[in-house]
């Protein structure tokens, strides 16, 4: 069982796909910014919400896998 939402939502492809290849900024265990890369994608989300801290990370594409930091 997975504890962390934020987690189980990223498990689940479906969540993600529509960002798949992207670099997402997560604030809130909600997806707050997309771009092409992490500099773009942390600029954004702090532009939205500069008190927030964002977890950022890539969503692979299909043929892809999992990119582990």
């Amino acid at each position: 069982m997975v504890e962390n939402k934020l987690l189980e939502k990223a498990l689940d492809r479906r969540y993600l796909e529509p960002y798949a290849g992207k670099w997402v900024a997560i604030i809130d265990e909600t997806v707050a910014a997309w771009a092409e890369s992490a500099v773009e994608v942390l600029a954004q989300a702090k532009k939205d919400r500069p008190n927030a801290d964002p977890e950022i990370m890539k969503v692979p594409r299909k043929d892809e896998g999992p990119l582990v930091v």
